[in-house]
């Protein structure tokens, strides 16, 4: 009987745990959260404070889910406080249908707390600072406005940020408070940074025998006894890398060995491989398929110089360029190049040859860049099948400008571009035909919500010339292809001439406007307007072309692929566009 009785005590302690997970399996139940009452940036934060909303795609239990409801009335009125909201009025409601329970929060937000008071002092040897002094003044926060968290946090950064900018590396905030009373509606900015002393650079070492020493000081963007700041650290830091001589370069302030307030900088520098090769393989609409092949001597000798020679092979022409690079003044961003030249380009019937010497020098002024330029070109070119060639022999100056202003290279939301190039040549001076030339470009990018954003280019060209005919082919302007009037074939709108060939033209005019909108994650679809030609006439024939496309954000930048109708051209319905590359 006891072994009986045994087995049945068993049999119903399964069965009772087979009951209770079959019960909780049954009480798992989903709930759907809704959020009403407040305006977008406030709710977002609540939806994304609130326990039960986040986890509204799980299965609960009746029991979590009453608990997460009652928890929800808290977490959304602690999610409105940084926003200055502390009065805050929710009703709340849940109601269960079927397995589904439905959570709503009605909320008034009340009205919010506001600055009645600032208290803002500097104490220490920077509390006379002009620079620290003014971003105190500026503090974001001012009598009057919403009591919001961020600025408060903003203002502090702010302060701390310019404060270390100045050498004061050993400032705190001693008193940091944002005094609310909610039952007032009033609220209170107290801050009291000690700036402690004033620390300066000391001396720079530089531990590399790679590079002359007083070559590589130049590099240094700072004086022995200017103001301790970490960013002209981080800079120097760029500098070295950028100037690709060294493979590692590690910045350390020897705090620990300051004296007279000075802190000694120790650099270390790994040197880079001196000669690097590359190999490219790719393929564009507008030049077919291609490759690259690329050497680079980072350094020839130990002042800096190095040579970089590619070559490039496509269907639409060849060619090598080749560099010899001097640094100059600033060696971090001024440089003297000598240049050499060889370029075959063959595009439907016309065919040109160029090969050319000259002296480029560039500089770069914040976010300008400058250059000056001196060449010597031997063109060869025909244009129609069975013409004569034709040679052109200049010495050709120019001056160019451009002008960057970008929040992301790769992945830009907002941004500028501007560039103008003057060039030209006299018959007095080496050259066997007077000219003067302008080509000026613009881009733009500017994103107008979250997901969509709008791009702009214009193009404008001007050739002055006597004799166009015996101007070289390079300096005629042509249009259309994957960065101009989409549509049309790279190069194929100019001016046609009386036998039906076309000869390019003096003037430039193209305008392009894009709208991307990211329809998931990096993948955007696109629809695109441009218009231009090259002509002789003032009063231009300008082609138009329409489309769609497809963009994806890849880690080194987006490629695009468009679908584009041409308006003025019989012979085709559509052309594919392919590029790969920065937008700016």
């Amino acid at each position: 009987m006891t072994g009986y009785r045994d087995n049945w005590i068993a049999f119903g302690r399964w069965l009772i745990l087979l009951t209770i997970l079959s019960s909780a399996s049954a009480w798992a139940q989903q709930v759907t959260v809704s959020i009403e009452g407040l305006p977008r940036d406030l709710q977002t934060n609540a939806e994304a404070s609130v326990t039960l909303a986040r986890m509204a795609d799980r299965e609960l239990t009746p029991a979590q889910i009453r608990r997460l409801h009652t928890d929800a009335l808290e977490e959304i009125r602690r999610a409105l406080e940084p926003f200055g909201y502390y009065q805050t009025d929710i009703h709340s409601s849940l109601k269960q249908t079927a397995e589904v329970w439905t959570a709503r929060y009605v909320v008034d937000a009340g009205p919010p707390v506001r600055i009645t008071d600032i208290d803002i002092q500097i104490l220490g040897p920077g509390e006379e600072d002009p620079a620290i002094q003014r971003v105190a003044r500026s503090f974001p926060l001012k009598v009057g406005d919403v009591a919001l968290h961020r600025r408060y946090e903003d203002g502090k950064r702010r302060m701390m940020r310019v404060a270390n900018e100045r050498g004061y590396i050993e400032a705190r905030m001693a008193t940091k408070r944002l005094e609310v009373r909610p039952d007032t509606l009033a609220a209170r900015v107290v801050l009291r940074m000690e700036t402690g002393i004033r620390y300066c650079f000391g001396e720079v070492t530089l531990q590399q025998d790679v590079i002359n020493p007083d070559f590589l000081a130049r590099f240094v963007p700072f004086e022995t006894g200017e103001p301790y700041s970490a960013d002209r650290l981080l800079q120097l830091q760029y500098r070295l890398l950028d100037a690709e001589y060294f493979s590692t370069v590690d910045v350390v302030p020897r705090r620990d060995l300051a004296k007279d307030c000075q802190i000694p900088i120790e650099v270390e520098l790994a040197p880079a491989k001196r000669n690097r090769y590359t190999l490219g393989l790719g393929y564009g609409t507008d030049t077919g398929a291609r490759a690259l092949i690329g050497y680079t001597n980072r350094r020839v000798n130990r002042r800096g110089h190095r040579i970089n020679v590619d070559a490039r092979l496509a269907e639409t022409g060849n060619g090598v360029d080749a560099r010899y690079v001097i640094p100059i003044d600033q060696p971090a961003t001024d440089n003297l190049a000598l240049l050499g030249r060889v370029f075959d380009e063959d595009i439907d019937d016309r065919f040109s040859r160029i090969r050319s010497l000259g002296v480029a020098r560039n500089n770069v002024f914040g976010r300008w860049t400058r250059t000056l330029r001196l060449m010597l070109e031997n063109e060869t070119f025909d244009i129609g099948l069975g013409a004569d060639p034709q040679r052109s022999d200049a010495l050709i100056p120019g001056l160019s400008f451009s002008y960057v202003s970008v929040n992301d290279p790769l992945a830009t939301d907002r941004g500028y571009r501007w560039s103008v190039d003057l060039q030209g040549a006299h018959e007095a001076a080496a050259s066997d035909i007077t000219f003067a030339q302008v080509l000026t470009n613009v881009r733009t990018v500017y994103r107008v919500w979250p997901r969509g954003r709008f791009l702009a280019r214009s193009d404008l060209g001007y050739t002055s010339v006597n004799g166009f005919d015996d101007l070289a082919l390079s300096k005629r302007f042509y249009a259309g292809g994957d960065y101009s009037v989409r549509g049309y074939d790279y190069k194929s709108l100019g001016a046609i001439d009386e036998g039906g060939r076309n000869i390019g033209g003096r003037y430039l005019f193209t305008l392009g406007v894009d709208y991307e909108h990211r329809v998931y994650k990096d993948w955007s679809v696109a629809v695109f307007y441009d218009a231009g030609s090259a002509f002789n006439d003032t009063e231009p024939d300008l082609k138009q072309g329409a489309g769609v496309g497809l963009r994806w954000q890849t880690p080194v930048g987006p490629l695009r692929i468009d679908v584009a109708h041409p308006f003025d051209d019989p012979d085709t319905d559509y052309r594919l566009h392919l590029t790969f590359g920065p937008d700016l």
